[in-house]
């Protein structure tokens, strides 16, 4: 029997929240580009994973603003996510034919060895610009041996004051990531970093502002 070189990174409960909401959107994705799901059947439905995803993404914003009961609402839905992704990564160990793009092409990291890691790059902002209402749309330099990116944003207030940065999402790809539910009027500041297998992760860029229309 061969031995397997390349294993599943696992060990989902020991991420930070923002490292969770960007794994679990990363496989919600990746997981029908990289397999074909009419004839391999993952135990659990991507997008189930999605939709649990996104109701992270909700607990962890009202967890910010909230109290205990918020906060145990986090709680209860970050489990969840990570019960799915429990269940996930088995099924890619095995489909993945030892391939290491094809499991960061599902959204996982690998288990690395020894040997050193080149640091990711930081990806630069080439624009940012409206598109359809209530949206801005973020263009950034790919960064070679990244397989996502993350944008972090902040309102501009009067005297151009930055208020708090807080978490976006996840992004398959650098070249246009559209960020929703913004408001008119308002001006918003946006940093970008990479995301690299093993949960390693590039600096934060410098910020780049644009007034929403």
């Amino acid at each position: 029997m061969a031995t397997q070189k390349v294993r599943v990174k696992t060990g989902f409960g020991a991420l930070n929240d923002p490292a969770a909401v960007s794994l679990s959107g990363n496989v919600a994705v990746g997981l029908p580009v990289t397999f074909d799901l009419k004839t391999l059947v993952p135990p659990i439905d991507p997008a189930n994973l999605k939709q649990a995803h996104d109701d992270l993404v909700a607990a962890i914003e009202a967890a910010d603003q909230g109290g205990p009961v918020q906060t145990a609402d986090k709680k209860k839905k970050r489990k969840v996510v990570n019960g799915m992704l429990d269940k996930l990564a088995p099924f890619v160990q095995i489909h993945c034919n030892n391939d290491e793009k094809t499991v960061l092409s599902a959204g996982f990291a690998v288990v690395t060895h020894s040997r050193a890691q080149s640091p990711l790059i930081v990806p630069s902002i080439i624009s940012v610009d409206n598109g359809k209402g209530g949206q801005l749309v973020i263009r950034a330099r790919s960064v070679r041996n990244a397989f996502s990116y993350e944008v972090r944003g902040a309102t501009v207030g009067a005297n151009a004051t930055i208020g708090e940065f807080k978490f976006i999402g996840s992004f398959t790809t650098a070249r246009a990531m559209t960020i929703t539910g913004l408001t008119a009027g308002t001006t918003y500041t946006f940093s970008v970093r990479a995301v690299g297998s093993s949960n390693r992760y590039s600096d934060w860029s410098d910020p780049v502002a644009h007034m929403c229309m």
